[in-house]
């Protein structure tokens, strides 16, 4: 199997347009526990249906993965993504990789459930909502602190599996203000994502669950990534930073986490 330089267990979010590479980094991750006889796994939980699209046809990576698939429109109630991912908590080893393709969708789906999909159930945030019937009225805008509660309750529970976790998220141009200086993203979004012009679509407070932040992406038929954020001890070395570099032909594993992050087959 590859091993972790450290015992710090990953927090990476990967995020970039369709076609930049995103979903090939967990398909990385499977390739070399099959080269190097692994009987570790990958937990996937798909939204975006991209194991159908990066799945090899002649099934061969297949026993490295734990797949379930995900629906926007059946994010929260039983059976819904947090009831999912708790259920594999039982079973997930310290090992193994927990990636989420897309989180983008987890933003949309708290979005949605919460409109329309309020069934009533154990959870935290639904119990919250039936307690402040006050905060169902009103206009839109004055309800993003609920949205925030059902995305924020599945994004935590994830962040703390006892093992690697990969979040996945596309990605959208920064919006700079008019002439006037009004509209575009707040000057917080701009400095943070300004080298690379991109940021994470979906709930902005994604990037904090990170360690580590990739931006990937394709140019002139290659794959690239440069990183946006590596976490680190203050006045301690961190991992370096990617500048546009090229992991066509060699994917995550070898172009990050052996590359940058230490880790050894």
């Amino acid at each position: 199997m590859i091993h972790a330089a450290t015992t710090r267990r990953e927090r990476i979010v990967v995020y970039g347009d369709r076609g930049g590479g995103k979903s090939s980094t967990y398909v990385s991750i499977a390739d070399w526990l099959d080269r190097t006889g692994s009987d570790r796994a990958v937990w996937l939980a798909d939204s975006d249906r991209g194991w159908d699209g990066n799945r090899p046809e002649d099934g061969s990576l297949d026993r490295y993965f734990r797949v379930f698939s995900l629906d926007r429109e059946e994010f929260g109630g039983r059976g819904g993504w947090l009831s999912q991912a708790k259920a594999v908590r039982r079973e997930i080893h310290p090992d193994d990789w927990f990636a989420v393709d897309l989180q983008t969708h987890a933003w949309e789906g708290a979005q949605r459930y919460y409109w329309g999909e309020k069934s009533g159930n154990d959870s935290l945030a639904e119990l919250w909502l039936r307690s402040r019937p006050q905060d169902v009225s009103g206009d839109h805008g004055t309800n993003w602190g609920v949205i925030n509660k059902f995305y924020g309750e599945w994004t935590a529970f994830v962040s703390s599996l006892p093992c690697h976790v990969l979040f996945l998220a596309s990605a959208s141009e920064i919006r700079e203000p008019n002439s006037q200086g009004k509209g575009g993203d707040d000057l917080d979004v701009r400095s943070y994502y300004g080298k690379v012009r991109y940021r994470m679509e979906g709930q902005k407070d994604l990037r904090g669950e990170g360690h580590s932040v990739l931006y990937a992406f394709e140019a002139n038929g290659r794959y690239r990534y440069t990183s946006v954020k590596e976490r680190g001890p203050i006045g301690r070395a961190k991992r370096r930073l990617l500048v546009n570099e090229d992991v066509t032909d060699v994917g995550f594993v070898p172009g990050y986490l052996i590359g940058v992050a230490g880790w050894r087959p």
